[in-house]
């Protein structure tokens, strides 16, 4: 049995973090058996989650966790990728980690108009007394990575920019498809969903939001996911 470490749903999705939800959807889409729990992120292997338990061993990161998940796989639930899907896969699995990712971070940490709701959110299980210490910190360590990362260092055009042409380069490979390589769903599909479902699904405003809805086969693909293997409702 797989066990999952992770931070508890809310935002209205299954995990407001995209590597979370991007590890949990692929167990249910490849068929794997697994029990949730929930961690503080500092009792992870890293001080992050998600990580997994297999027996005594605990494996942290995403990418690290499919590639451990992928032979444990039920027969006939994933798609049969040829090599040139698996390269597209990988690389779209890497601009939604590396890229995407951290443009949603971005906006909901960072961008004025969006902070308080995001603190709201986040912290209302903090004591009152040190609650606006404790989110001014997490808000300056989130400012810190993103100025290391990059994307704190763009202008909102350049952002935009960047993100029209991430979605735009999801939006293409899926097509009409029902998934992104076929009528099954892949590990990429996971990876996609993970950061594209916080988008599509966001409560607080994040301008990210308004440019997903130019791409109605990625909103429609993101609901999909959500309905038939969490059966949230659209």
């Amino acid at each position: 049995m797989v066990i999952l470490h992770q931070f508890p749903a809310m935002l209205g999705l299954p995990n407001a973090s995209p590597y979370c939800l991007k590890v949990e959807t692929f167990l249910r889409m490849a068929g794997i058996p697994y029990e949730v729990r929930h961690t503080p992120s500092f009792r992870g292997p890293r001080g992050k989650l998600p990580f997994i338990q297999l027996g005594e061993q605990s494996i942290p990161e995403s990418e690290t966790i499919l590639d451990t998940l992928q032979p444990m796989a039920a027969a006939d639930h994933l798609q049969p990728l040829s090599e040139e899907q698996r390269l597209q896969g990988h690389l779209l699995a890497r601009m939604a980690d590396y890229s995407l990712a951290w443009m949603l971070m971005y906006e909901r940490w960072l961008v004025p108009v969006t902070w308080p709701r995001t603190r709201e959110a986040f912290f209302t299980s903090v004591p009152w007394l040190i609650r606006p210490l404790v989110a001014a910190l997490f808000q300056h360590k989130v400012k810190r990575d993103c100025w290391g990362h990059g994307v704190g260092r763009l202008i909102m055009p350049e952002r935009r920019s960047r993100l029209q042409q991430d979605l735009q380069c999801v939006s293409d490979v899926l097509g009409d498809k029902p998934f992104l390589f076929g009528d099954r769903p892949s590990r990429y599909d996971a990876s996609c969903f993970g950061v594209i479902a916080n988008i599509a699904r966001d409560p607080l405003g994040i301008p990210s939001k308004q440019v997903l809805q130019g791409y109605p086969n990625l909103v429609a693909w993101s609901e999909r996911i959500l309905r038939d293997y969490f059966k949230y409702p659209l």
